[in-house]
């Protein structure tokens, strides 16, 4: 109780930004189709000037495709430019930097789904509209200051000696003012579990927020353990939320789960309300394309690829970024009364829980962070990768890239796989490409049960 008055005091005096922020966005959700329309299109005419006047890459552009900014009148616009690719960003990294006025910034490393690491910088000013957008669903589904948040996420693997203390010390301190609780489900072992189902019996005034297949994975043991579990709200994120998991969810927690959708590269882009009825894009931050294979827009029920324009990022603009996600748009209006536009869902971004050595369950996303914080993207040129679970004990990295890996970091990490995973054998395989499935989807992780029907390494050679 003491969290809920204090820790909105500490805001005004700490980070009044944020607060400002978050109060400006309560408001512009409730803004009308036209009304959000017009700030988009505000932004852009911004954003357009400053790309036009600050950043190589986008010069280039410009003056290949004979452009200037008064060309962009309005969204319908924007496919003048050509779609940003996640391969253009590695090659084109300083280019795609503002030469000039550069504004504060720091580095993230990503890779969302596909497991080919890279980097993108982030504006310190987007980055606070992304936090503040993240508060707004939170008070949208019943949150409020001082409300205890239990994350299902994943720690970090790999942590040099001088970050390890500091690191970790700055992170507690953190969850300790925002009232936040995490639970590795990188390490989700059996005495995890039971430590989750006392931490979500001891109070009901809790919001229970994790990967959507971590989740999915605690409900059922609480399902099979047939325990009474209340939480204050349910969030999923990360992944694609299935109907059987959101229906075994809100079983096993008496709950409805609210799902959300972001990237590494531009966190915050769409989150679902009260009614339940698609994730409504945080229209005041991004605009959103579903396009097909040739690039044109979708039809309203069609899946598309996801195109991203961040509309507050300057620090490294990225216009019409494709993420690999796939996506459809929810038609009609919302009966919340809020006026941005929905996607039914994603339909191609998926992780799973495996089954590992002893029974533990870890979270796929283990194997994407692990190259992230290892810096493969900095070190190697990697087009794109792989993991095969070819069984429970045998795991098959796949790399399409040019060069190899330096033999010490292959030992690093197979050590990362053991100290994970258990008892577990990894090679490693440079192929020449990787193929995609049958509808067209991008799978980085191959499990267990697929694997033997995967027959595209034929031609690899083994380290």
């Amino acid at each position: 109780m003491l969290r809920k008055y204090l820790l909105p005091k500490y805001l005004k005096l700490r980070w009044q930004d944020l607060f400002r922020e978050l109060e400006s966005l309560r408001a512009s959700q409730y803004f009308t189709r036209a009304e959000l329309l017009h700030l988009q299109e505000e932004k852009l005419h911004k954003l357009i000037r400053f790309v036009y006047e600050n950043v190589p890459y986008y010069r280039a552009v410009f003056a290949e495709r004979r452009l200037t900014p008064s060309d962009f009148r309005r969204i319908e616009d924007l496919p003048k430019l050509p779609i940003l690719t996640k391969q253009q960003i590695k090659n084109d990294f300083p280019q795609l930097m503002p030469a000039t006025r550069k504004p504060p910034a720091f580095m993230r490393r990503t890779s969302g789904s596909t497991g080919s690491p890279y980097k993108v910088m982030i504006d310190e000013s987007a980055a606070l509209v992304e936090s503040a957008l993240f508060y707004r669903f939170l008070f949208s589904i019943g949150y409020e200051w001082g409300d205890e948040i239990i994350k299902l996420w994943g720690g970090p693997i790999v942590q040099p000696d001088n970050w390890a203390i500091a690191g970790n010390i700055k992170r507690r301190m953190s969850d300790a003012i925002w009232n936040h609780t995490m639970i590795d489900t990188y390490n989700l072992e059996a005495n995890m579990v039971s430590r989750l189902f006392s931490l979500l019996q001891r109070s009901n005034r809790k919001i229970l927020r994790g990967y959507v297949s971590s989740v999915y994975a605690v409900a059922l043991e609480i399902l099979r353990a047939g325990v009474a579990v209340q939480v204050k709200a349910l969030a999923t994120t990360a992944e694609r939320l299935f109907d059987y998991q959101r229906s075994a969810i809100e079983k096993a927690f008496q709950q409805k789960v609210y799902d959300q959708y972001g990237c590494g590269e531009s966190n915050s882009l769409a989150f679902e309300c009260e009614a339940h009825n698609g994730l409504h894009l945080a229209s005041e931050h991004v605009i959103l394309e579903l396009v097909d294979n040739n690039g044109d827009p979708v039809s309203n029920d069609g899946m598309g690829r996801v195109l991203i324009t961040d509309l507050d990022n300057y620090a490294m603009p990225l216009l019409r970024y494709q993420n690999d996600d796939l996506a459809r748009w929810s038609p009609g209006a919302c009966r919340c009364g809020r006026g941005s536009q929905r996607l039914h869902g994603i339909d191609g971004r998926v992780y799973e829980m495996l089954t590992v050595p002893g029974g533990k369950k870890i979270h796929g996303g283990f194997f994407d962070e692990i190259y992230i914080e290892m810096k493969f993207g900095d070190k190697y040129l990697i087009d794109d990768l792989r993991v095969v679970q070819e069984d429970l004990y045998n795991y098959r990295l796949e790399f399409v890239m040019r060069g190899s890996i330096d033999p010490r970091d292959v030992e690093a990490l197979k050590q990362k796989y053991r100290q994970y995973l258990g008892d577990v054998n990894v090679k490693i395989h440079y192929v020449d490409s990787i193929a995609p499935t049958a509808t067209g989807k991008r799978m980085f992780i191959i499990p267990q049960r697929q694997a033997s029907d995967d027959n595209g390494w034929d031609n690899a050679h083994a380290l």
